[in-house]
């Protein structure tokens, strides 16, 4: 491997006075927004350009792997039977056509190019320290059958008491930092920083998946995740939260070039959740809860949960809720609905005689509107979005607890339990 870092160094050497001439001769830069957070809590944006040297390097995509140092490059991995050839035929997928220099060239040198050329700002002298990070990745690529992607969505409304919060092994929360403002990709005339100052306060949900180097990306298994933290969020609290924009890339900076990545997109969504540190460790319980839970009723329920946060009108949200609560209370019938229900409701999340009555007359009042509601009567009354809210936490507690082992969820118990 040292003798491969040898021939990468002396190839990326060569290769980088090429591609200053090119640029010099055609120039070509991006807009970049830099924003500041000063010490009152302002934040101050100036704007600037970043030169561009991908353009460069495709323009010499076709003379770069006539150099000499590719030729020796291709040479030395045909003639020796070395781990560094075995390890680059494993990271193409196909052995490589060494007679062939573009071909080469493309699987072998043009992703240590493209990764370092993204994070220079001159092409003057080579990096030490960073050919020696990227080579660093190169290697942890070539050696692995699986290589780690990071995937993220915003956690819109999000605030808490830290900047990280580690919910379970490869999944956490990260605040949205200063370069992650840096990094949007948005013109000039769009880019408020004035309107945006306090979207510093919003959170990514991070996740670490290991995916095959010559697989496509299959993003199922991290969003089914994610739906399980958003999930556990809004079982933890009623404060408005959403899940915004994601993007997924290679943990590995000299990696895979198939992956997709997108800058991070500023989202005039606002909520209101305040996440504390004393509700960490029931919101990792909730997480877990939510991932383990393989009762289909338990689901439906708690997607149409999830579904009233996209919902504009209230009388939706209360039927929402009711799909959701019939699901886990009405499943064995369909007589007496509201009586069942209130009934039912009232003495599996209800801890006290007083408790309980208060419950059965709010489930009754909620079930009396979704009535109103699904039968067309107009004007609606106008206490509902006080009704609605108040159906909300019920749904909500009534999740929480059939997460709960300590109670059953058979409704023959529950109705049992109510003679006790």
């Amino acid at each position: 491997m040292d003798e491969l870092k040898v021939q990468y160094k002396s190839l990326l050497s060569a290769a980088l006075p090429r591609l200053a001439a090119d640029f010099t001769a055609y120039p070509s830069f991006l807009p970049q927004a830099v924003v500041t957070l000063n010490d009152d809590g302002s934040v101050s944006t100036s704007f600037t350009t970043k030169r561009n040297y991908t353009e460069s390097l495709f323009n010499l995509r076709d003379n770069l792997p006539q150099l000499t140092e590719v030729v020796d490059l291709m040479r030395y991995i045909s003639s020796n039977d070395t781990l560094a050839n075995d390890l680059l035929v494993d990271a193409a997928g196909v052995r490589l056509p060494t007679e062939t220099p573009t071909t080469f060239f493309s699987f072998t040198v043009w992703p240590f190019l493209w990764s370092y050329l993204s994070q220079v700002v001159s092409l003057d002298v080579l990096d030490e320290t960073l050919f020696e990070d990227l080579f660093g990745d190169i290697e942890i690529f070539l050696q692995s059958t699986t290589v780690p992607m990071i995937f993220e969505a915003l956690i819109i409304g999000l605030h808490a008491e830290f900047d990280r919060l580690d919910i379970a092994e490869n999944i956490w929360l990260r605040k949205r930092n200063v370069e992650d403002i840096q990094r949007v990709s948005k013109p000039y005339e769009e880019f408020d920083p004035v309107a945006n100052a306090t979207r510093f306060n919003d959170y990514y949900l991070a996740i670490r998946v290991m995916t095959g180097k010559h697989v496509p990306v299959d993003v199922g298994v991290p969003m089914s995740i994610a739906g399980s933290v958003i999930s556990a969020l809004r079982l933890l609290k009623t404060d408005r939260v959403l899940l915004g924009p994601d993007r997924y890339y290679p943990e590995l900076r000299a990696g895979h070039l198939g992956m997709h990545s997108q800058s991070p997109v500023m989202d005039n969504v606002f909520g209101d959740y305040t996440l504390g540190s004393t509700e960490v460790d029931e919101l990792k319980s909730l997480f877990e809860n939510c991932r383990a839970s393989n009762d289909k009723r338990w689901q439906l329920a708690m997607r149409r949960l999830n579904q009233t946060y996209d919902r504009k009108l209230d009388e939706d949200r209360v039927v929402d809720c009711w799909i959701g609560l019939e699901t886990l209370l009405l499943s064995d019938g369909n007589s007496e609905l509201s009586y069942k229900s209130s009934m039912r409701l009232a003495r599996f999340i209800g801890d006290t005689s007083a408790e309980r009555k208060e419950l059965q007359n709010l489930t009754k009042k909620s079930y009396d509107y979704r009535s109103k509601i699904v039968h067309g009567k107009t004007p609606l009354p106008e206490d509902l979005p006080e009704v609605t809210t108040k159906s909300l936490a019920l749904l909500r507690r009534v999740l929480v607890r059939w997460l709960d082992t300590n109670f059953s969820h058979e409704l023959s118990i529950i109705d049992e339990s109510m003679l006790q």
